[in-house]
Parts: C-alpha cells; sequence; structure tokens
C-alpha cells in the first residue's frame, strides 16, 4: 500500500508547480521508492501536466548509496518517518512531511525536522481542515536561496536534531536514564513469562502427556 505515502508526495508536486508559475527557477524533484512504476502511474493520473517542473522516479536506493545520491541531488529533503532522518544526519535542511490516503489541501504547511515534539516523525492527517503549523514550501525555499546564515542554521539544525534525539548512543542513554527511575524487578517480571505461568505449564503438559 503506497498511497498514504503517494498523496503527501503530491503535495510537493503541486506546491513546486505553484512556485514555478511565479518565477524562473530551474527546480528538480527526485522521487525515492521501492515502487517507482505505482509513483508513475499516479503521476500521470493526477497531474497531466507538470509545466516547467521536472520529476525523477527512483528504486530501491537504501544504505550509504543513498546518502551519497542526496549529497549530490539534493539541496532540500523532504520525506516521512526514519526516511527523514536520512536527509537531515548528512546535513541536508530537511522538512517533515505527514502522511495521507487522501489528496492534501493546498493550506497545508511544512515543519522543520527540529520542530515536531515528542520525537514524531510525523502524524497521519484525520481532517482535511484542520489547521496546520509551519511555513508554506515557497516562504522556505525563498528563505533559503535567499539567505545563506538561514540555510546554515537549519541544516546544523537539522543534523544536531538526528544526534540528539535518534542516534544510537543518545537512544541507549536514554533507555538507561529510564531503567535507573524504574522501579521494575526481575522477580516481579517473572509471573509474566510464559515459562512461569501455570496455565501455560498446565497446557504444556496436556500435550506432552498426549504425545506419550
Amino acid at each position: 500500500d503506497e498511497a498514504w505515502k503517494f498523496y503527501p508526495c503530491l503535495r510537493i508536486a503541486k506546491d513546486l508547480m505553484g512556485i514555478l508559475d511565479l518565477t524562473s527557477l530551474a527546480i528538480n524533484l527526485h522521487v525515492i521508492t521501492n515502487n517507482a512504476r505505482f509513483y508513475k502511474d499516479m503521476f500521470e493520473k493526477e497531474i497531466l501536466n507538470p509545466g516547467a517542473l521536472k520529476i525523477y522516479f527512483y528504486e530501491g536506493i537504501q544504505g550509504d548509496k543513498l546518502g551519497q545520491f542526496l549529497s549530490g541531488n539534493s539541496s532540500l529533503h523532504i520525506a516521512m518517518g526514519t526516511s527523514c532522518l536520512e536527509g537531515a544526519k548528512i546535513g541536508l535542511p530537511s522538512l517533515l512531511i505527514d502522511a495521507s490516503y487522501h489528496e492534501m489541501p493546498s493550506s497545508y504547511k511544512y515543519r522543520w525536522l527540529f520542530e515536531n515534539t515528542g520525537f514524531s516523525l510525523g502524524d497521519f492527517i484525520i481532517n482535511q481542515r484542520d489547521g496546520f503549523l509551519g511555513s508554506s514550501l515557497q516562504e522556505i525555499i525563498t528563505q533559503l536561496l535567499t539567505n545563506e546564515t538561514y540555510r546554515q542554521d537549519i541544516s546544523r539544525k537539522c543534523y544536531n536534531y538526528v544526534i540528539d534525539n535518534h542516534a544510537i548512543g543518545s537512544v541507549t542513554n536514554s533507555l538507561l536514564k529510564l531503567a535507573d527511575l524504574s522501579e521494575a524487578r526481575i522477580s516481579g517480571m517473572l509471573k509474566y513469562c510464559l515459562r512461569q505461568n501455570k496455565l501455560f505449564n498446565f497446557v504444556k503438559g496436556i500435550f506432552k502427556s498426549g504425545q506419550g
């Protein structure tokens, strides 16, 4: 099921098309997916004429190859979930976009990765009329192109957000701190273990006697 990933991508494409209607910028949209054919077919169905927007589709780019591809082809990374971390961890300005099974409204706003709270990596849009927090894609791109200090600051904040909140070391430290605060004990947990459960052992005994 790729629909919930496609509609956010469609929103990005339409917002970029709107920007190109007002400017002479050259913008390429690189879509990395596991099902390029689905995206191509859906884009042809939803967007009859992308105008000046160039859309390219790629399949199966992962790991180090993904980092290399993003470094060489992307000035602005837009993704959902852990995919957003892939751009941020190499210092790309990275926007987090939400998921949706339906076309997203033109009023949709974009948020930087570090602007989300509670370690969230995106939500599902349920109510299309909800007020959206963030900025329009046009506002964001204008800032990035006209203010180098702003671009560097956003890049640094996205990178630091990954290191501080999603790197293995930081996650491990958080778990250890929570473990120190916990009052749970192994002896108390054993009663929830199947091998220590009386009903489990009773049923197990029935099967053993039946096999004998």
